[in-house]
């Protein structure tokens, strides 16, 4: 890794550059991205799935959030990179404390989306830094053994799972462009194009889509841009019934044909580049929010069904043999072994496609790094008594999973039991929520916290995600977090509970089920429903600790979970 960042300074001396930018992702701006842009993992050898790295001659930062600063402090040794918390440490006044005069911060403008460039370039102007947009992607230059982009071949999502028609949801989503004045919205995130156009594909691992970009029209026409070698024959026949399809060079050429028309481009989901094409053709951009993501959000009842069945199919899939891992105590299983258990226990049923993650299994220390990932060899022995976290998930083509059970092997402490407790009460509080229409995820977020608080404890990440149908598992607009989110739940969004605590070097605990926004019985007032079915470790559970009406809720929860 050392070889990366200095070829890289050689290119800054080279190029005139003080300092050069490098976030976690992809053209898209994904968060999940195909093997050849994985560019930061090949810069710094950090492979978390959010962060940057900002570099000049002398220095070189990792920036990352909470997550992923136990792994980021493993995975940077030797490579030349200091660990940055990226909620904590501003990079902007690590570069100014370096560069008090201020400087050139190239970026590469594709990489980097329309919010991010005008919150910064603001901040950064007035410490007397300029941040330029490169015409051409250095990494590429650079990278020499880059692997090839992918080329699978796409698929149709069947209306018996999407539930509604391509064409419908075109036509719906073009009224709502039409009532706020807008002519069309375009499209950079390739997972809002699969559920907009009923798309799916194997571009990127565990996520089933094809990398696309499209233009929603207002009329409810719109144009899908993606590689010619991905659309078969028939799929190219069942999607101009309704969708123009276009090669991903032509886009520039679409953009242009909206000269003096106001067109969307969501500005936390747009990269810059798309930006710097929309105003060289002088056309009215517009940077608000999606129409397409909260429509994509709330799902529909064929959608919910599926999502009923997926987690029945993780049901019979997981809980026989999760109820055998307390008995690993005599060893004979590693980390690794474990998570192809698993895999193979979700294969066996029907309509699985593939995981949703690379599953998270985590013995004693590890399972405090929030997103381990255990090395194909020479991971951990489970052996002894300790505390074993497995966060894993299914893709189905009726639905997406996303589980997190922690276990004790063997026999557990008091103070394991305790931590363990007070976590699922945290669970259990955001479970049995039900509050007013408008309410946001934000505002629920202390609820799953306050047990952990009283003991003066708490975790470096969201309380839950937004989780997609047979798409990504994590799925916005929606979220449970202490971070602001001006999104109200609605009936239909789908999101995770997952609280946890980590000690490193010790152990960690989290309890994850996915739980579906519904109405009550009460006017104007919501609920949780939950989806997941596979019992919590008993013997983690320190009864003493809750009340009886969690009692209850645990006592109801593990009959149902164990039912076939």
């Amino acid at each position: 890794m050392i070889d990366a960042l200095s070829v890289l300074r050689n290119w800054l001396t080279a190029h005139d550059v003080d300092a050069f930018i490098l976030p976690r992702g992809d053209r898209y701006l994904g968060e999940y991205v195909a093997p050849c842009d994985e560019m930061l993992a090949w810069l710094t050898g950090f492979t978390g799935s959010a962060g940057f790295a900002v570099m000049t001659e002398k220095s070189a930062c990792l920036y990352t959030d909470g997550r992923y600063q136990t792994q980021g402090a493993q995975e940077l040794k030797g490579t030349g990179f200091t660990l940055r918390h990226s909620a904590r440490d501003k990079w902007d006044e690590d570069l100014a404390a370096e560069f008090p005069g201020g400087g050139k911060i190239a970026f590469d403008p594709w990489l980097h989306s329309i919010d991010w460039f005008r919150q910064n370039d603001s901040k950064l102007k007035v410490k007397h830094f300029h941040l330029h947009a490169l015409a051409h992607d250095p990494i590429n230059e650079l990278w020499q053994d880059r692997p090839a982009p992918p080329t699978a071949t796409a698929e149709i999502h069947p209306i018996q799972y999407a539930g509604e028609t391509s064409a419908s949801k075109c036509k719906r989503l073009g009224e709502k462009l039409l009532q706020e004045n807008i002519l069309a919205e375009v499209i950079n995130d390739p997972t809002l194009a699969a559920w907009l156009f009923n798309l799916r594909g194997r571009d990127v691992p565990h996520i089933p889509i094809a990398q696309a970009r499209g233009i929603l029209y207002a009329n409810g026409e719109a144009e899908l841009f993606i590689a010619p070698e991905k659309i078969s024959d028939a799929l190219r026949g069942e999607l101009e019934k309704h969708i123009t399809i276009a090669a991903p060079g032509d886009l520039a050429e679409s953009i242009a044909a909206l000269h003096n028309k106001s067109v969307r481009l969501p500005g936390g989901q747009t990269p810059y580049a798309l930006l710097q094409m929309a105003e060289h053709a002088k056309v009215t951009v517009d940077t608000g929010a999606s129409v397409i993501a909260p429509a994509r959000a709330i799902k529909n009842d064929v959608e919910i069904a599926g999502m009923r069945l997926a987690h029945q199919r993780d049901h019979n899939a997981l809980t026989r043999l999760f109820s055998g891992l307390a008995g690993l105590s005599a060893g004979g299983m590693t980390e690794a072994e474990l998570t192809k258990t698993i895999a193979a226990a979700r294969a066996g049923q029907a309509d699985y496609v593939d995981e949703s993650f690379p599953a998270i299994v985590g013995w004693q220390g590890n399972g405090a790094i929030v997103h381990y990932r255990p090395p194909e060899s020479g991971s951990a022995e489970i052996v002894g008594d300790g505390i074993l976290l497995v966060d894993s998930g299914g893709q189905y083509r009726c639905g997406t999973t996303d589980i997190t059970r922690t276990f004790a092997v063997g026999t557990p402490t008091a103070r394991q039991r305790e931590i363990y407790t007070r976590v699922l009460k945290g669970h259990f509080a955001i479970a049995r929520a039900q509050f007013p229409v408008g309410t946001t995820g934000a505002q629920l977020d202390a609820l799953a916290r306050q047990y952990l608080w009283e003991i003066g404890l708490d975790y470096d990440h969201g309380t839950g995600h937004g989780v997609g149908s047979f798409l990504s598992v994590h799925e916005g607009p929606q979220s449970i977090s202490n971070r602001p989110n001006t999104t109200a739940l609605q009936p239909g969004m789908i999101l995770s509970n997952e609280p946890g605590c980590y000690l490193p070097g010790e152990f960690g605990v989290r309890i994850e089920n996915l739980i579906l926004v519904a109405p009550t019985d009460r006017a104007n007032f919501l609920k949780f429903e939950t989806l997941t079915r596979v019992p919590y470790d008993e013997a983690l559970i320190d009864r003493v600790l809750l009340t009886a009406q969690e009692l209850k809720q645990l006592n109801d929860y593990q009959v149902w979970a164990k039912k076939s």
